[in-house]
């Protein structure tokens, strides 16, 4: 399935003040190193910006996780309030969604609440 078909078809139930965003982190395993990007499209798979951002030394997790909080910064800067976050790593999605801001042990989550 190509891109465009995929993101079409997971944002076509979304009204229209809905956004996608779509990110990933990147990690060179031999050293750690990494970096995470990510897309925004509205909810008819239209390209609305992208970003991303070299990290340094990090884990999957962290990576992740400040792709997720980059994103949701900047489309809060820009006035999107709807956002459907598409993940290809499930750990820092059910961290996020099972703790609460206060309850965190990671800062970076407290941060995304």
């Amino acid at each position: 399935m190509s891109t465009e078909t995929r993101c079409k078809f997971s944002s076509s139930y979304l009204t229209n003040d809905w956004v996608t965003l779509s990110k990933d982190g990147s990690i060179q395993k031999e050293v750690g190193f990494a970096a995470v990007g990510g897309i925004v499209q509205d909810q008819g798979g239209t390209w609305i910006l992208g970003f991303n951002r070299y990290l340094g030394i990090f884990f999957v997790f962290y990576a992740e996780s400040w792709g997720i909080l980059d994103g949701l910064i900047i489309l809060s800067e820009r006035g999107y309030d709807n956002v459907l976050i598409q993940s290809d790593y499930l750990e820092p999605v059910t961290t996020i969604q099972e703790r609460s801001s206060e309850g965190s042990n990671y800062t970076l989550v407290r941060r995304i609440y």
